[in-house]
């Protein structure tokens, strides 16, 4: 997992399993809010992915402060993965 282009400026997010421990106590939060916009602007589509489930990913791309080209790639992988899990 590549993280350290996502969190360049806070080397204790370059970690995966600090970056799952984080989402996961801070879901809800603007920490949270502000990692998933990090990761929808700078991170790969499969790290992302791996990190935070799909439908949480489609509820961001509408609210995330994110540019107009993050947000249309995050718009069309959720259409696409979503179709291919049945969503």
């Amino acid at each position: 997992m590549r993280l350290d282009a996502v969190f360049w400026d806070y080397p204790r997010f370059v970690d995966e399993a600090v970056v799952r421990q984080t989402l996961a106590e801070k879901r809800g939060t603007f920490v949270y809010s502000w990692m998933l916009a990090r990761l929808l602007e700078r991170g790969r589509a499969v790290d992302t992915m791996a990190l935070v489930p799909l439908a949480e990913i489609a509820q961001a791309v509408r609210e995330a402060k994110i540019s107009d080209r993050a947000r249309r790639k995050w718009r069309r992988l959720v259409e696409v993965y979503g179709a291919a899990a049945g969503g």
